[in-house]
């Protein structure tokens, strides 16, 4: 479609006139001769040209001519869709992400002849009844699988076990999926707690920074349970820090009394530049623990860093999972950023989970597929869950090396389920240092996350942010979301750098499977995949799914990614 376009002419009598456009568009009302032209999105007033009804009223009999501006308006690709309606064991999934495997080109106009890596989410596995689509049990769900796509022709992978049973693609390391008062529990700065074991021996803890680093302060965030106030007497009070540069011999760099605490945390100046620090905690009695433990350098705190210990009260295997947020292909590699996750039966039904924390694992990419035997993971630390309020990253990732030489990772602040866009970056030489990532604060880019400043309201949990090669706004970048996560409304916005600022999200699609699945059915997490489309004709996927379980069950063509073309005017 073109500018001036006529998507609507029709005669109408004076008085009050109720035009359904069929979808959404940037329109104005030719030569009418009305008081007011009143815009919808539905039943939402709409503050700028685009609309998908209109209200009118008439002064005289006239005809009336709807025009296209230019902009965007939204298709469906039922051809798209179909290819994941495919009739084998993968039954469907949600958190698709697409990835460009010709080293990581993920922008708009790649090569046709590209193969693609789609990763998903939660994923049903098992056999349907074809004439009712009703899924037959067992039917199982793995926590995330992946598809290929050569030639346009998908296929899907189920990762087997030994003896071919189905199970996840990626799985946490065991030392990354426990619960108890284990040692890890310090690193972040809220609830949780180290506790000792009932030995005479001392606690020994051992941090690793992957490299020599300078470190200017330790933090000891003091035992303190709010439900059991008595037991603040298990506070550390003695300590001793040494620092190496071989984790063999160490050398004596402080020692400390803790034993009167002036708040909750104490800051210690320690002034070290080693790669391995060793802090070793004289008990005073059976069980001692603390709340933090937090290293930093000229104000820059790190996250980026092992921790373990020698003795521990209780830790157990903790039931986490995996879901797959965005990543990047580099050098033969697969990076990308998944979440931490476990069950959380407080929840209502379809929103039973919790999430932990994030992850960066980094796997190799050869002709053969992923080389899951040599995968690798650690924790990402820039991720806060305290008092209602959400910080995490990974919801999309933009490879902007080409233009300004860094990688964009994009995150949300979370309050009450609005969600804010977040930015960060970094260099491709340091993708896997996590304390070389940079966030941007409202004004610069600034190392610590936590000063991170939104720059886009109303955006979603999976999302994307693409360069515009072309088109009316080239130049410019394209954010593509569910406005507010889980609604019917696909949106866009336009940003005049990758950190904005970025026009409010402007809805350009209602979501037709709520009204065709009913009962529980939503849609939520539509996001751009700019290497399958060109920057005028945005491929655009969305999932659905319902809050129900037997819902799922009835049919299995409600969980399913759904395709659409944003196309410009």
């Amino acid at each position: 479609m073109k500018p001036h376009h006529i998507l609507y002419q029709q005669p109408h009598l004076k008085g009050p006139v109720k035009i359904k456009l069929g979808g959404v568009y940037p329109v104005t009302v030719k030569d009418v001769k009305a008081a007011l032209v009143h815009r919808f999105i539905d039943d939402e007033p709409s503050t700028t040209l685009y609309a998908n009804r209109l209200e009118l009223e008439l002064s005289q009999d006239q005809t009336i001519e709807v025009v296209l501006e230019p902009g965007f308006y939204a298709e469906k690709d039922e051809a798209f869709t179909a290819q994941f309606l495919k009739e084998d064991l993968w039954r469907g999934g949600d958190g698709i992400y697409s990835f460009n495997l010709n080293q990581g080109v993920d922008g708009f106009d790649a090569p046709k002849d590209s193969n693609t890596l789609f990763v998903f989410g939660d994923t049903f596995v098992g056999e349907i009844n074809p004439e009712t689509f009703r899924r037959l049990e067992p039917t199982l769900m793995p926590n995330n699988s992946y598809a290929l796509m050569k030639a346009e022709s998908i296929s899907f992978h189920l990762e087997k076990a030994d003896n071919h049973s189905v199970k996840n693609v990626f799985d946490l390391e065991p030392r990354y999926a426990k619960k108890g008062t284990s040692i890890e529990n310090v690193l972040d700065d809220n609830e949780t707690l180290y506790l000792s074991a009932d030995t005479d021996e001392d606690v020994v803890i051992f941090i690793d920074l992957h490299h020599q680093k300078p470190v200017d302060t330790l933090e000891i965030g003091h035992y303190d349970d709010p439900d059991f106030k008595e037991t603040s007497v298990r506070a550390f009070q003695k300590m001793e820090i040494y620092q190496s540069h071989n984790h063999v011999t160490y050398e004596l760099v402080k020692r400390v009394d803790l034993s009167q605490p002036q708040g909750p945390i104490t800051s210690i100046e320690v002034n070290l530049n080693a790669r391995y620090i060793k802090c070793v905690i004289k008990k005073h009695r059976p069980l001692v623990g603390c709340r933090y433990l937090g290293l930093s350098y000229q104000n820059q705190r790190y996250i980026d860093f092992d921790i373990a210990v020698n003795q521990v009260f209780f830790e157990a295997p903790l039931h986490a999972w995996l879901w797959l947020q965005d990543g990047i292909i580099l050098d033969d590699h697969f990076y990308f950023y998944p979440m931490r996750v476990i069950g959380d039966q407080t929840q209502p039904e379809g929103l039973q989970f919790k999430v932990l924390s994030t992850m960066i694992f980094k796997v190799p990419f050869t002709q053969k597929g992923l080389q899951i035997e040599k995968l690798e993971q650690k924790p990402m630390r820039n991720f806060y869950d305290h008092q209602g309020k959400t910080i995490m990253f990974g919801a999309a990732v933009m490879n902007h090396q080409d233009i300004d030489g860094y990688i964009y990772m994009y995150g949300y602040q979370s309050q009450m389920g609005f969600r804010q866009l977040l930015v960060s970056r970094i260099k491709k030489e340091n993708l896997w240092n996590l304390d070389a990532y940079d966030y941007f604060d409202g004004q610069s880019f600034t190392p610590d996350f936590m000063k991170a400043a939104p720059v886009l309201d109303h955006v979603s949990c999976e999302m994307s942010v693409s360069y515009l090669n072309e088109g009316p706004h080239q130049g410019k970048y394209i954010a593509v979301m569910t406005f507010d996560t889980n609604t019917r409304y696909v949106a866009f916005s336009i940003g005049e750098t990758p950190y904005g600022p970025f026009t409010p999200p402007q809805k350009i699609y209602v979501t037709p499977e709520p009204d065709i699945f009913k009962s529980t059915t939503y849609t939520y997490n539509a996001k751009a995949h700019p290497h399958l489309s060109t920057a005028t004709d945005i491929l655009v996927s969305y999932n659905t799914n319902t809050y129900n379980f037997d819902h799922n069950m009835s049919h299995a063509h409600i969980y399913r990614p759904r395709f659409i073309r944003l196309k410009t005017i």
